[in-house]
């Protein structure tokens, strides 16, 4: 193989790559900061303190108690929060394996791997919005946004 051709080759990799990334992407809408340079203190205390929240199964929604029925015109809504992961290896939200729309907004959300956490979702179901995300691995990490049956 030529010089060209490995060129080539190569740029035709990368943009399939980011082709691809751009259209799982696409599913879901995000807006979250991952800075910490604008991070106000009375804001912050005006958050609810929460555990790590970990949704696997739809139900779960539920059984944390997050208002709305999972709609898209009545998605769960899990907002101002504000959640310390200490221990390695957690996220501050994962959301794994669900159909139902759900809004992640105005949380803060300190941690050791990673802050909200999105994997094996329906298309579309998503908005990440306004989240604040220190200290990590991994911000916001989404993957394998599938259409799942519903």
């Amino acid at each position: 193989m030529n010089s060209k051709s490995s060129i080539k080759l190569v740029l035709t990799i990368i943009v399939s790559c980011t082709l691809i990334l751009s259209f799982l992407l696409s599913s879901v809408a995000t807006n979250s900061k991952i800075s910490v340079y604008d991070i106000n203190p009375d804001v912050i205390s005006a958050l609810t303190p929460h555990e790590r929240i970990e949704i696997i199964c739809d139900a779960n929604f539920t059984d944390y108690g997050f208002p709305g029925s999972g709609t898209e015109i009545d998605p769960y809504v899990i907002e101002r929060y504000t959640i310390t992961i200490i221990a390695y290896g957690y996220h501050g939200i994962l959301v794994y394996n669900v159909t139902k729309h759900f809004i992640i907004q105005h949380c803060f959300i300190e941690y050791a791997y990673s802050g909200i956490h999105i994997e094996s979702i329906s298309v579309g179901t998503a908005i990440i919005n306004n989240n604040t995300c220190v200290t990590a691995i991994m911000q916001v990490f989404i993957s394998l946004i599938v259409p799942i049956p519903r």
